[in-house]
């Protein structure tokens, strides 16, 4: 695959049935195929005909145990090495293009769409460690993000990336969750209001 992407092919080639390569990778469990195709400018957020997009049938995909389906049926994952693959993936594509499409889905409904995004986000920040280029809009979007989140557990997550970084809004969001019903997110807070300023200044 990786010597078809280097002499030109496109990586966005869709089959008879309009889905792209990338998505028969998927449906097939090739790891590798998929990851050159990524790699080599496939687009993972690319909407396909059932509103669907390749890197949700990654995350969605049937499990191992299941038939597998050409047509990417969207079974309840239970291969987390997969996501991880996609994730790393995705990570390792510094663009602000693919940073904007991932992120964009942490409005989503599904958990484990949002979940993904997370993921994404925190393995951006170790791949990318000591680049400030995207810094800024990291703490933005995870400020944000640990304002508005509604779910307990998933909230509890967003605030242990979220208190990783510096952020002036830190202290109030902190506050805010200080009297949670969750014990998930109330263990979050003294990070938050930690007068080293991040999590990652009070480890280190």
């Amino acid at each position: 695959m990786r010597t078809l992407l280097e002499k030109g092919a496109d990586p966005d080639t869709a089959d008879a049935d309009a889905l792209p390569v990338l998505c028969v990778a998927v449906a097939a469990y090739d790891e590798a195929v998929a990851e050159a195709l990524v790699e080599g400018g496939a687009d993972p957020d690319r909407v396909l005909p059932d509103g669907t997009t390749p890197l949700w049938r990654a995350v969605d995909g049937p499990s191992a145990s299941s038939p597998r389906s050409t047509n990417c049926s969207r079974a309840p994952s239970t291969r987390p090495t997969r996501t991880m693959t996609v994730c790393w993936t995705l990570t390792r594509r510094r663009s602000f293009e693919t940073w904007s499409a991932v992120v964009a889905h942490r409005h989503d409904a599904a958990p484990a769409h949002r979940r993904f995004v997370l993921d994404y986000v925190r393995r951006w920040a170790l791949v990318h460690s000591g680049d400030s280029s995207y810094e800024k809009q990291e703490r933005e979007f995870l400020a944000a993000w640990a304002a508005e989140e509604t779910d307990s557990r998933m909230l509890a997550k967003v605030l242990d990336v979220y208190t990783e970084y510096r952020h002036q809004g830190q202290e109030a969001i902190g506050l805010r969750y200080a009297g949670h019903p969750d014990p998930r997110v109330r263990r979050e807070v003294p990070y938050a209001l930690s007068t080293y300023g991040s999590r990652r200044a009070a480890r280190g």
